[in-house]
């Protein structure tokens, strides 16, 4: 008997659970599709779905071998993901949920069509994870590895060279590394390229994993030698003429000749007679006749997209409608010899979005100058989170940021450990020291205060939020700026009590200049 009417049922009804889902989580999907747009990083995931509708053509044969078979496997992973959807939402960690949402269309695809099937297109399934626009964690690193790249390579050519965190001084001036210099646009892109190309070309795990494995280095050193030829380039002519080249292989050239050169390599080592992508003939045994039944398909589709939709509307997630502020707006003391003072000609101020405050205050013992930073959250939700890619410590061009170790010191009494980093602008430099308040505690980790934020999500807590960084100078030494920072500290007054201040109404009297809401930041 053909099998051509239960793969008419089956794909209309996948096609239709599809579509719900989309709907249910468009946000999900509207931000991926804003990040491919908005980002050079992420344009080749407009290309993720066309190739998978690609590689399903190319294994077509499974249409006339296997049958769709309903599966209740579907319908308990389609659960699963939505939980892990969940996760992301109270967490409001945006890659989370799109992830999962890819999760949900392979579990939707498993309920509908069966193991046999997703097992026969396994890899077009998977494969969608590439539209996920995930690895911005990756653009420092990546920075850092260009900076040391070019060094390197300098050292090796006899110029004379000084790396400054991800400042290059070299005679004729100074580089510095950016983001858009990290190479990660060209990193993903080979990625993506390479794991097809690895699925086409071999058949042997240990040729594919090495090809991948080929497929991120190659990018890497390839970006590394594109930047220390521009450096070379001004070294030896001008800095004009180094930004022209910059801006020609910066594009669409540079990254083709990068993946023309991996797919050389791949080409010259493909297997000979290498077998259609698909699984072999006669893997699966053809269907038996009237098995399966229409009705089992309609009843796994429709119970996995119910699963999931009931799933997704526990514990909504919603930003109180009046947000709040502590109810004394005055900043946090300080004991003598420290004071607080208007300092105008302060240089350094982060940029935190969607902070319903932020104060920006400088201290002073009569010599030494450190200037204290807070973004408050009356409640996190999207786009308003003390942990967020788009949080910007520096703020703005002006400094050059390199992170550094933990550091241990005395906060509120107590010892406490803070995450660090180091500011270069020019020949100014200043060390930072910043932490988390989350939860009613603090932590230096972004990890945990993430964490932290799924908990008061899920099962609820102290809602507000803060980020809190000092930074000061260095005139001396970097030892000497961190026993300012540490002497400020013990002096502070205790900042889990301020910040644990009653809450009042947005609009209340009581605003000190040195305070900024949202409503005042924002136009309209």
């Amino acid at each position: 008997m053909s099998t051509s009417p239960y793969w008419l049922v089956a794909s209309a009804l996948f096609l239709a659970g599809l579509a719900a889902l989309v709907g249910l989580f468009w946000a999900t999907a509207a931000s991926a599709v804003g990040t491919w747009t908005s980002s050079d990083s992420y344009n080749h995931c407009f290309l993720v779905i066309p190739i998978c509708a690609y590689l399903i053509w190319h294994r077509r044969d499974v249409f006339t071998r296997l049958a769709p078979r309903p599966s209740l496997w579907g319908i308990a992973a389609a659960a699963l993901m939505a939980v892990v959807w969940k996760l992301g939402e109270v967490s409001a960690l945006l890659v989370i949920q799109q992830l999962a949402l890819i999760g949900m269309t392979q579990a939707l695809f498993l309920a509908v069509m069966g193991p046999r099937v997703t097992r026969a297109l396994a890899f077009p399934l998977l494969y969608l994870y590439f539209a996920v626009p995930i690895g911005g964690f990756l653009i420092a690193p990546l920075q850092e590895t260009t900076a040391h790249i070019i060094v390197r390579l300098l050292q090796i050519s006899g110029v004379p060279v000084y790396l400054d965190g991800l400042l290059i001084h070299i005679p004729a001036g100074s580089f510095h590394i950016a983001e858009a210099c990290a190479g990660a646009r060209f990193l993903f892109t080979s990625l993506a390229i390479g794991v097809l190309a690895a699925n086409l070309f071999y058949s042997r795990w240990d040729r594919r994993i090495l090809f991948i494995v080929l497929s991120g280095l190659v990018p890497i050193l390839a970006n590394g030698l594109r930047a220390y030829g521009i450096v070379m380039v001004a070294h030896l002519d001008s800095f004009e003429l180094a930004g022209k080249v910059d801006h020609v292989t910066f594009g669409l050239v540079f990254l083709g000749l990068v993946m023309a050169i991996l797919l050389a390599l791949g080409m010259a080592f493909r297997e000979k007679g290498r077998a259609s992508a698909g699984s072999p003939a006669g893997a699966f045994a053809a269907p038996s006749s009237g098995d399966p039944s229409y009705p089992r398909y309609v009843a796994s589709g429709i119970a996995a997209f119910a699963v999931v939709a009931g799933i997704s509307g526990l514990w909504r997630v919603q930003a109180p409608s009046d947000f709040v502020r502590p109810a004394e707006l005055s900043a946090p003391g300080i004991d003598d010899p420290w004071t607080s003072f208007d300092n105008r000609s302060r240089d350094w101020r982060p940029s935190f979005m969607g902070a319903d405050i932020e104060l920006v205050q400088s201290y002073t013992d009569g010599e030494r100058i450190v200037d204290l930073y807070l973004a408050y959250y009356a409640s996190q939700r999207q786009g308003a989170e003390v942990v967020n890619q788009q949080n910007n410590l520096a703020g703005g061009a002006t400094w050059s940021l390199a992170q550094g170790p933990k550091v241990d010191a005395v906060l509120d009494g107590g010892p406490a450990k803070f995450a660090s980093a180091r500011l270069v602008s020019g020949r100014a430099v200043r060390i930072v020291w910043y932490w988390y308040w989350v939860d009613g505690e603090f932590t230096a980790s972004p990890v945990i205060a993430k964490l932290r934020q799924a908990k008061v999500g899920l099962f609820g807590g102290s809602h507000p939020a803060a980020f809190i960084a000092g930074s000061t100078k260095v005139s001396d030494s970097e030892a000497v700026a961190a026993e300012v920072l540490q002497d400020f500290l013990r002096n502070l007054h205790p900042l889990s009590e301020w910040l644990a201040l009653p809450a009042m109404p947005f609009g209340a009297t009581g605003a000190t200049s040195m305070i900024t809401t949202r409503a005042e930041r924002e136009p309209g």
